[in-house]
């Protein structure tokens, strides 16, 4: 009699570190590509941080972009985007000027207060409340990042087609977990 056996726990261990290898390399590309859409200073400012295991079920890598770089790629000012998922959470937090009611960048009360960049600074309060886009000019969004995650994460995008490579691969050497 004869035996056709599969092992499941190499073929496990085999396929989670392929998935976390390619997750890592997405995460590490999606970073580079960001950065060489951004000015020298904003590009410096995009962090990958490699692959984890979170929990049982999940895998994750992640890039982090800093005040400059968001700021780049969703604009300032009146001529921001206001398509940025965090912008919210940010319109919620001390750094944002409480007397700022719409997108218009305005002066600040006078006293201390935390910047975007998470520094504490003091405002003497001089243009409190008024208009000051003719000093802090606003900026126009180049999308860097927005365009970028489209090209990754859209249907039939740099996501879909290189973990389409990797599983076919991965498939294709499936044969060494059969014995008998």
């Amino acid at each position: 009699m004869a035996y056709l056996k599969f092992n499941t726990e190499a073929f496990h261990t085999d396929l989670q570190n392929t998935i976390m290898n390619l997750c890592d390399n997405l995460a590490r590309d999606f970073e580079a590509e960001c950065a060489g859409k951004l000015s020298d200073t904003s590009a410096g400012e995009t962090e990958y941080y490699q692959a984890v295991q979170e929990s049982k079920n999940i895998i994750s890598a992640k890039v982090l972009f800093g005040a400059m770089a968001i700021m780049e790629s969703f604009g300032t000012g009146s001529k921001m985007d206001t398509k940025n998922v965090h912008l919210d959470e940010y319109m919620n937090s001390p750094m944002w000027n409480e007397l700022r009611s719409g997108k218009g960048i305005v002066g600040r009360p006078p006293g201390a207060y935390l910047n975007i960049f998470g520094e504490w600074d003091v405002s003497e309060g001089k243009m409190a409340g008024l208009p000051v886009e003719h000093f802090v000019r606003p900026k126009p969004p180049n999308y860097a990042i927005q365009n970028t995650a489209k090209e990754y994460l859209s249907p039939g995008g740099t996501v879909e087609r290189i973990t389409a490579l990797t599983m076919l691969k991965f498939v294709m050497r499936m044969g060494k977990y059969f014995y008998n």
